[in-house]
């Protein structure tokens, strides 16, 4: 049979716990307290024991010295004085008897000496002392005491101490069951009314409150969860005589949020059916025009017509397509923006003429207006402000009314204590907007509503993406309109420091110049007079070798240029451990050995002069690296012949001046020729004032005319390199050789042809679809070919 444990009450577990808890505590004080008895009476004896023994010892020294065993018994003699003294001897040097004390007195014993000092035997404690004179031992006490009278004693503070904890227990249990009866009624009572609720149903009934502690406060929960429950009960009462409403109130719900969810697919529906309509209509007509080509009949005229409308609607699609992109890495979170230094006004020239032609077709006046003082140079990302410029300006002139007027103002605010910035603002005189239009203006896949999207078709992307693109990068877009009247977007950006920026106080007119081919003229190179110094150049690009060379060659100093890293660091000391250069100009992008090894090989040397980083990446991230390897200083491609003269001659200044006599080496490992000279005889760079042929900024500089032929010279070659790579998928060649052009042609003064070359880099490595690289080979080709024959053109 199952053996099953007796129910306990609360009651009997209180008394239960109470005793075993007492008993406990009891056993264990008394416990403590013996070992406290037995401990400080054993110290006490011993200490008594060790004192007499002591003062024994002195007064048996002579006896023992004189060999008076008689004075020995004498002295052993007044431990009669002590109580429970056993025996005691006086034991010479060879371990015979010589004086004893007590019970074994006359009885001829072998003592055990022993260690001086206190030890137990049995039911005895023997205490050993040394007998000397000064330092002669002549014998060793040995004393021995009883230790039963004292364990006699502890035995009866143990019955004292049990039977007083017998009757603490004894009260602990009395108090107990006092404290039984004033906790458990409580209990007792709660535990009726709730037997008797859960029996009735009866949620009316309360329990008596009998104190004023947590007991209570038991009871009045307990009360209060049974007014909650009772109101729960009324509650759903009510619900269920008022059911019938709540589902008419519940269906109405799910008829708004059905109407919601079809506008939402309406939505849907109509923004697939606008991108199928944008994206549907250039593809009719680049099929229909190249069915058109294959037509024999065709005269010259109608071909090219036939390849424009197929390369505008091209570009159309390209547009949409690159919206769509923009759109989604945005939502992915993979967009990126750069910081570089971008000069304001030829990047504000470009993109009115981008726009001007559109604005011309439809008779509308474009107008630029700076509002001075503007900075000369901004820090942004040049490919970005130059996206969302387009974009505002392009918006403006499609919703503008023929013989209307788009206005672009450029202005600085510099407000106390703010963060300076560049506003553009774009106003002009077409349709407007109403408020309801203007709340979801930058709602992606969205336009004002869907008889615009009819009328002047797009994406509805453009303002989203220019939206988030300036946020990006720290501004931001807002807009007023009035419906009949006009829009105004503003664009603002941070400019960057402007402490020690150049301010154009007449922008204007720099703009114009820039039409005129006098802007050049208007920012001579520094005077470079006088200026001495050994230059080492590191670079593997023959473009930018030539150009380097050229410009620090006018400029005075003595240059050296090498191939790679590992060159650079062998070329940088003498046979006997000396610096050959005053200044290493350092490109980080080499083969064998790049600019970053290079650098922190030379620093582990020992090397201390200056270097500076050339680099055609731009980012702050770059810089920081640069310097972390032990660069001095930084530069990016392409480099201005100012700026590069200005930074090298501060650091020869900086590092003390140049070296004794410049060094003048021949070039390492490079098919370079020395500079021609200055007398020597330069047919000028050919200008065009064509619009489809591109000249260098450069061509009223006649000291740079050689330089700019012999690198328009290399762009076929370049083109046809691009070109092989992507057929033969070789994406290293191709990133190779569009970084290398991007470098060098600003600065042989074509910034375009950087610009584009530096898209079809960044596409290259994010590894895009191989049309969308193909299409920027090709645009790039022609910006090369448009240059090339600028100069064919020319030619006699």
């Amino acid at each position: 049979m199952r053996w099953i444990k007796p129910k306990l009450t609360v009651g009997h577990k209180l008394l239960l716990l109470v005793g075993v808890t007492s008993a406990t505590a009891t056993l264990v004080v008394i416990a403590a307290l013996l070992a406290m008895d037995l401990v400080t009476l054993r110290r006490h004896k011993v200490e008594s024991l060790v004192t007499q023994a002591d003062m024994l010892t002195i007064h048996s020294t002579a006896a023992m010295l004189f060999n008076d065993p008689e004075a020995g018994r004498e002295t052993l003699a007044a431990l009669d004085e002590i109580e429970d003294v056993v025996d005691a001897h006086l034991v010479r040097v060879d371990g015979s008897v010589f004086a004893s004390y007590g019970a074994s007195e006359k009885v001829a014993l072998p003592i055990t000496v022993g260690n001086p000092g206190v030890r137990t035997e049995g039911d005895h404690l023997i205490v050993t002392r040394p007998v000397n004179d000064k330092q002669t031992p002549l014998g060793t006490l040995v004393l021995r005491y009883d230790l039963k009278p004292m364990y006699a004693m502890l035995r009866l503070n143990a019955l004292v101490a049990v039977g007083i904890g017998l009757a603490a227990v004894g009260l602990a249990l009395c108090l107990a069951s006092r404290l039984r009866r004033i906790v458990v009624r409580p209990v007792e009572e709660l535990s009726s009314v709730a037997a008797e609720v859960s029996r009735s149903g009866n949620y009316s009934l309360r329990a008596q409150r009998h104190s004023n502690d947590e007991l209570g406060d038991l009871t009045d929960m307990f009360n209060h969860m049974l007014a909650d429950t009772q109101g729960r009960d009324r509650a759903l009462l009510d619900a269920k005589v008022n059911l019938e409403a709540r589902v008419q109130e519940r269906t109405s719900e799910l008829e708004r949020a059905k109407i919601e969810a079809e506008a939402a697919n309406s939505a849907k529906s109509n923004f697939l059916a606008n991108m199928s309509h944008e994206i549907r209509t250039p593809m009719t007509a680049v099929i229909g025009f190249s069915d058109v080509l294959v037509d024999p009949g065709l005269s010259r005229s109608e071909r090219l017509d036939a390849v424009q409308t197929i390369r505008r609607n091209g570009q159309h699609l390209l547009n949409v397509i690159n919206d769509i992109l923009d759109i989604s890495k945005i939502e992915a979170g993979s967009m990126t923006v750069e910081r570089l230094r971008v000069e304001l006004v030829p990047l504000i020239a470009d993109v009115v003429s981008l726009t001007r032609a559109k604005a011309g077709e439809r008779r509308i006046t474009l107008s630029t207006e700076y509002q001075a003082p503007v900075p000369r140079f901004l820090q942004t990302d040049p490919t970005r402000l130059r996206q969302m410029l387009l974009n505002l300006i392009s918006n403006a002139v499609k919703f503008t009314e023929c013989g209307g007027s788009v206005r672009l103002t450029i202005r600085c605010e510099t407000g106390d204590g703010q963060t300076p910035c560049i506003q553009f603002v774009i106003e002009d005189t077409g349709i407007g907007m109403s408020v309801d239009q203007l709340t979801m203006l930058f709602r992606p896949f969205t336009q004002a509503d869907e008889t615009m999207a009819r009328r002047f078709g797009g994406t509805g992307l453009g303002l989203a993406i220019t939206r988030h693109l300036a946020r990006m990068l720290d501004g931001d877009v807002t807009v007023r309109s009035t419906m009949g009247e006009g829009s105004c977007f503003t664009l603002s950006l941070p400019t960057g420091p402007l402490e020690d920026a150049v301010m154009l106080v007449e922008p204007s007119e720099i703009e114009m110049g820039m039409h005129r081919g006098e802007y050049r003229a208007a920012n001579p190179l520094p005077n470079v007079v006088n200026l001495t110094g050994s230059i080492l150049v590191a670079e593997d690009g023959v473009d930018n070798q030539r150009l380097i060379r050229h410009t620090l060659t006018r400029a005075g100093f003595t240059v050296t240029v090498v191939n790679n890293g590992q060159e650079a660091v062998d070329a940088a000391w003498t046979n006997d451990g000396q610096r050959r250069f005053d200044v290493i100009l350092m490109d980080m992008q080499m083969p064998i050995m790049d600019g970053y090894a290079a650098t922190t090989r030379l620093r582990e040397q020992g090397y201390t002069w200056p270097i500076i980083a050339l680099t055609a990446h731009a980012m702050s991230s770059d810089r920081d690296r640069c310097i972390n390897v032990g660069c001095d200083d930084y530069a990016s491609k392409p480099i201005s012949r100012r700026d590069l003269i200005e930074l090298v001659a501060r650091y020869i200044q900086k590092s003390g001046g140049p070296l004794p006599s410049a060094v003048n080496m021949q070039q390492q490992g490079s098919a370079l020729q020395p500079a021609t000279s200055d007398d020597a005889p330069r047919q000028p760079i050919p200008t065009h004032s064509g619009g489809d042929l591109l000249q260098s900024e450069f061509a009223d500089d006649p000291s740079m005319t050689e330089l700019v032929q012999e690198f328009l010279g290399e762009l076929p070659r370049r083109c046809m390199t691009l070109q092989q790579a992507l057929r033969e998928s070789e994406s290293d060649l191709l990133i190779t050789t569009a970084h290398q052009l991007k470098g060098a042609a600003g600065g042989y003064g074509y910034p375009k042809i950087s610009e584009a070359a530096k898209r079809l880099e960044h596409t290259a490595r994010e590894g895009s679809q191989i049309d969308r690289v193909a299409e920027q080979i090709e645009e790039l080709c022609e910006l090369c070919d448009r240059a090339t024959l600028q100069t064919m053109r020319s030619s006699p």
